[in-house]
């Protein structure tokens, strides 16, 4: 008995069909694939903000109300919405320590923490690609900070993938009632009640608005004097 060949019609629709079922198949793994990198881009950055949180936390908790001269005033305590600093202790003796937000190049000497997305910011010879907004450190022992030696400050990356003005400190004071009431400034030589900071960070792979993180954090000197008084 002689074997049935297919027909060309025949082979044609087959082709169809599997051309079919390629192409369901095809965007079913394309789209697994792309909300797994979106996946693991949030979880990446969801860790690295929260270990610099941690760290800014950390730094505001044990802050000092210790007031040194600047430009002729007396301050322990300085911020702007985009901007704080204030006298942290460490094993080496008293610190000046500064947060702000800034566009972060190669050429810089900055210590890097908590950054896994630097690899796709610069390029394998530490060329600069493309600036990027970095939530920064800045830290200077206090006698360097008295003789100005600028070149003797460590400044260091946080975390990235912050939105254009995506940091933002707002400093709380409270009154003999309990109210707090929020500033937008402060220059004092006390310490603020509660320092409120909110981070704003871009979507990795840039499909929505991003996310923000809200935090209030309340310096330990200050939760110790209100209990002793």
């Amino acid at each position: 008995m002689n074997a049935r060949s297919f027909t060309l019609i025949e082979l044609l629709l087959g082709l169809l069909i599997f051309a079919v079922v390629s192409c369901g198949l095809y965007g079913v793994f394309y789209g697994a694939l792309r909300f797994d990198q979106r996946a693991r881009g949030w979880h990446t950055l969801s860790r690295d903000s929260r270990l610099a949180l941690d760290m800014l936390a950390r730094d505001l908790e044990n802050a000092l109300p210790y007031p040194q001269i600047v430009d002729g005033e007396v301050i322990a305590f300085e911020g702007r919405s985009s901007w704080i600093a204030f006298y942290v202790p460490e094993v080496t003796g008293l610190r000046r320590v500064e947060y702000y937000a800034g566009d972060l190049l190669f050429k810089h000497k900055v210590r890097m923490r908590h950054l896994s997305s630097v690899r796709e910011t610069f390029d394998a010879d530490g060329k600069a690609v493309q600036p990027a907004q970095y939530l920064l450190r800045r830290s200077q022992a206090l006698p360097d900070f008295w003789q100005r030696k600028k070149d003797a400050a460590e400044l260091m990356g946080i975390v990235g993938g912050l939105a254009p003005g995506g940091v933002t400190f707002r400093f709380g004071r409270k009154s003999e009632s309990g109210n707090v009431t929020f500033e937008d400034k402060w220059k004092s030589d006390r310490l603020p009640d509660v320092i409120r900071v909110q981070c704003v960070f871009n979507d990795p792979q840039g499909h929505s608005e991003g996310h923000a993180v809200v935090l209030d954090i309340f310096p330990i000197i200050k939760i110790l004097n209100q209990a002793g008084a």
